[in-house]
């Protein structure tokens, strides 16, 4: 049993490494063809796939009737991504802060600021509230996709790019659970601590943008790599947690 999780284990590693790989490729093969930014591509193209992994966990919790486990998915997920990727991806390399990188980090400060204050007030995240957020998802989408590229043209079709960017997708987010799976597994026969193991289940919904924003990374394509963790974030804080709160108030204590 041991000896099948190892090897599960080191499956999963080179299907999330795939799958960062093919992410990559088909978001700037889209990128080029669509005429669409290389950072909007990430915040939007990219990060609604590696979002993926928190959309369906908080909907599961809201399900499950536990909207506190929702929202500290949600919570968590923004913790772990900003220090972590950020503070990562400038390990690799060095990177620069474009006017439309700002931007995005400015609308991010400003949706946590507005979600902060109206929940201190309010002590709930209202309907209002959540649509407010949606209309900011909308908002940040047209911000995104109303800026041109800057790409070389490629020879690839929409379709291949589609296709890539999906199957480098899935791949992604099926290596990222069996990883997370397999590794709870091998540390509940070692008797190790649950609060580890919750620690592992948690990193498991973040583990498609820490893959592909470090490969970005490595390869160059920091653009990529800092707008998949900014919009990763905003997509986040505001669909994600916009679709929760409408399927049940959520009490902030």
């Amino acid at each position: 049993m041991m000896f099948q999780s190892a090897i599960l284990v080191s499956f999963s590693l080179f299907l999330t490494y795939l799958g960062a790989s093919r992410t990559l490729k088909g978001a700037l093969g889209l990128s080029t063809l669509i005429n669409l930014n290389k950072s909007a591509t990430g915040a939007v193209v990219v990060a609604s796939i590696t979002a993926l992994p928190e959309l369906t966990s908080s909907i599961a919790a809201i399900y499950l009737g536990s909207s506190h486990l929702a929202m500290g998915n949600i919570l968590g997920s923004n913790i772990y991504n900003l220090p972590l990727l950020i503070g990562l991806a400038g390990l690799i390399g060095e990177f620069e802060i474009t006017n439309h990188v700002a931007e995005q980090c400015l609308m991010l400060v400003l949706i946590n600021i507005i979600v902060a204050g109206v929940t201190l007030v309010t002590g709930t995240i209202t309907p209002v509230l959540s649509v407010l957020l949606l209309g900011l998802y909308v908002l940040f989408l047209y911000r995104q996709l109303k800026r041109g590229g800057d790409c070389e043209q490629e020879t690839c079709s929409i379709r291949d790019a589609t296709l890539t960017l999906v199957t480098g997708g899935a791949a992604l987010i099926l290596g990222s659970f069996i990883l997370v799976n397999n590794a709870v597994g091998i540390m509940n026969t070692y008797s190790i601590s649950p609060f580890f193991v919750g620690v592992v289940m948690s990193l498991g919904a973040v583990l498609p943008e820490v893959a592909v924003s470090l490969f970005s990374a490595v390869k160059g394509e920091h653009e990529i790599s800092v707008g998949n963790i900014i919009g990763d974030n905003v997509i986040t804080i505001t669909l994600v947690l916009g679709l929760i709160s409408l399927m049940s108030p959520i009490q902030v204590t």
